[in-house]
């Protein structure tokens, strides 16, 4: 059920989303940043759902490595918390 519903709402995520959650987890990021995160979030909520990780290699190639290990923190406390 849950995965239906990301489905049906991933196409709505915006980068003021991405950068909102960020801020609310003690993060901030650049609208740059946002916007990629963003791109990559829609592009592959279907792997990290099943909680794989490989794909954040192609994340890492597009935002500063502090955001990417921050971003890949995100994911994992999100992981524990709702998967």
């Amino acid at each position: 059920m849950l995965e239906k519903w990301i489905a049906s709402s991933i196409v709505h995520l915006e980068k003021e989303h991405v950068m909102q959650y960020a801020k609310e987890h003690g993060s901030s990021l650049s609208e740059e940043e946002a916007k990629k995160i963003t791109q990559f979030l829609k592009a592959h909520w279907q792997e990290l759902y099943q909680q794989e990780t490989a794909c954040f290699k192609e994340l890492q190639k597009s935002v500063s490595s502090q955001t990417y290990e921050e971003a890949l923190r995100l994911y994992r406390q999100a992981c524990q918390t709702y998967l």
